[in-house]
């Protein structure tokens, strides 16, 4: 009788996540800054994982690694492996009722910078063995994996497998410097340059109703340097009136109608609505949201 041969193979953590990483970054290099190590560890762990094998899993090219199956296969193995662990942890941490230890917050910079620090410094100054990380921009956080334990987004639409507080509803008005409005008014036919955000290409269908010659001057991928265009005179710009009506040296065009904008919400995962920490911030937001509603809507809110 033939032995029976058993292939026996045991693969760390570490290098299933690293052969998951590699494989999604397609460069040692990449990799490591991902995972936060030297791109030799990377390489190291990837030969680690080939040797224990006994075969390349990698195709080595000069612009990089392309996976082979066994590579593709060991990434998937790792992801449902990440998928379960974040699984679990959620669930301890929504068990939580400490008010202490690790809080992750993420809110879009400007929403932060001229409203939201009120709250967060009265939410640290009681409980302050809350241990607050506050990530500021628009990047959507995956809190399914918990990259945020609680967000603030500005969305029509927030994900439906996350639990979701509207907060305020918005609405957006057209600013400029004070010289350009008064031009405006006088002269309604007069030129009139408009600064838009990359992901926008027309004036605005209310300002060309009311200014037939306004034109594209400048576009910007970033809201803040879009302001401080408007503030240099480069152009009139539509904002959110929780912004234009905070910023110095910026004027509301009147005389063009407000529109309605997304709300803003407040999100988390279901499995973190039983933590005291995230219970105790969103308390916080809700009571602060409902007092200040006018600087979302304006008058009427």
């Amino acid at each position: 009788m033939r032995k029976r041969m058993e292939w026996q193979v045991q693969l760390n953590w570490d290098d299933l996540r690293t052969v998951w990483t590699l494989v999604e970054e397609g460069t040692l290099t990449a990799a490591g800054e991902r995972l936060g190590i030297n791109y030799t560890t990377v390489a190291r762990r990837i030969t680690r994982v080939e040797t224990q094998l006994g075969r390349l899993i990698f195709e080595r090219h000069p612009d990089g690694y392309v996976p082979r199956p066994d590579a593709l296969d060991l990434a998937e193995a790792a992801r449902r492996m990440a998928d379960e662990e974040h699984v679990a942890l959620r669930k301890l941490a929504g068990r939580d009722e400490a008010l202490s230890g690790g809080l992750t917050f993420t809110t879009p910079q400007l929403l932060l910078q001229y409203h939201l620090l009120p709250v967060l410094s009265a939410f640290t100054e009681a409980h302050p063995k809350v241990d607050l990380v506050v990530r500021a921009g628009f990047d959507l956080l995956d809190l399914s994996r918990r990259q945020a334990d609680l967000a603030l987004r500005i969305s029509e639409n927030p994900p439906e497998h996350l639990i979701g507080t509207r907060l305020a509803r918005l609405r957006r008005a057209c600013y400029a410097r004070a010289d350009l409005c008064d031009r405006a008014r006088k002269d309604p036919a007069a030129p009139l340059d408009w600064l838009l955000h990359t992901d926008r290409h027309a004036v605005p269908a209310e300002v060309l109703s009311r200014h037939p010659n306004a034109q594209v001057r400048s576009r910007c991928d970033d809201v803040g340097a879009l302001i401080s265009m408007a503030q240099a005179g480069m152009g009139g710009v539509r904002l959110p009136i929780f912004l234009g009506a905070q910023i110095p040296d910026l004027v509301e065009l009147a005389h063009i109608p407000r529109e309605e904008q997304a709300g803003i919400w407040m999100l988390n995962h279901a499995d973190l609505q039983g933590s005291a920490k995230v219970q105790a911030l969103k308390g916080m937001f809700r009571r602060w949201f409902q007092d200040n509603k006018q600087l979302f809507w304006g008058e009427g809110a």
